[in-house]
């Protein structure tokens, strides 16, 4: 089992990973790889992933 600290820790790369398919996405629709609705759909998926995480992350203890 994981501490709090190294489990805040994972919880934080998990956050940045998803920085990184926000960016890609970001990327895909301007390259016309996406169409805008599937871009909307999947960057509101992110962020609200994100900001669970984050969230979730805040809660656990030092």
């Amino acid at each position: 089992m994981q501490s709090g600290p190294e489990y805040r820790k994972f919880l934080g790369y998990s956050i940045r990973s998803l920085a990184e398919v926000v960016t890609c996405l970001h990327k895909a629709k301007r390259r016309n790889y996406l169409k805008e609705e599937d871009f909307l759909k999947y960057y509101k998926d992110c962020f609200d992933i994100m900001n669970m995480t984050i969230a979730f992350r805040n809660k656990i203890k030092h």
